[in-house]
């Protein structure tokens, strides 16, 4: 019967430090054991009868506002043309860290916060999903800012009522004017009676 490859490997370099052993006179005991090897065996992966993911829906979302008052517009899955819309004011923590300034890239430093907020996404139907975001802000002193988080789904109206499984991440790109940035994604879950998980 054919040795495995990893046996018969370990049998040639026993046998090779054997014979250098036997040359200089040591003893080889420990070496002169016969050789084993430990095979382990991996079960191939089963597919699922039913894909288990089928009912999860992605969140991929980019938008813009043009100033601190200004509607601020997003698009993408699964909203298609939206408003991005706060439903609360940023509840701020104590400033955990700040940032020097770099005068070389007109740099003004950084002080960073973490913060809570809630929002909602607004469709061109009305429906809405509502989401709670904690994420840490960081102002510099020219009010131009960075927030950068997570978001989870906690409610919606219309075509996501009952949605309050899913989440992701997030980023606001503020800029001193009041202009902004904004992309977010992740995934969503239905409600019951078709769960986000498959049955």
């Amino acid at each position: 019967m054919r040795q495995p490859e990893i046996s018969r490997g370990l049998v040639l370099r026993t046998s090779l430090c054997a014979a250098i052993l036997a040359g200089t006179g040591a003893t080889a005991f420990a070496l002169a054991r016969p050789a084993t090897a430990v095979v382990h065996s991996i079960a191939p992966f089963q597919a699922q009868s039913t894909n288990p993911l089928k009912n999860v829906g992605i969140i991929n979302i980019i938008g813009v506002r043009a100033s601190s008052s200004a509607t601020f517009y997003v698009e993408g899955e699964p909203f298609g043309d939206a408003v991005w819309q706060p439903l609360s004011s940023p509840v701020p923590g104590k400033t955990f860290a700040k940032i020097p300034s770099v005068s070389q890239y007109g740099f003004g430093g950084a002080a960073c916060h973490a913060e809570y907020r809630r929002a909602q996404i607004v469709t061109s139907d009305g429906s809405t999903m509502v989401y709670n975001l904690v994420d840490y802000n960081c102002v510099q002193p020219s009010g131009a800012s960075t927030t950068n988080g997570l978001f989870d789904i906690v409610g919606g109206t219309g075509r996501y009522a009952g949605y309050t499984a899913g989440g992701g991440i997030f980023s606001i790109d503020e800029l001193a004017d009041g202009e902004a940035f904004l992309a977010l994604s992740g995934m969503h879950c239905p409600p019951p009676p078709r769960h986000c998980v498959a049955q």
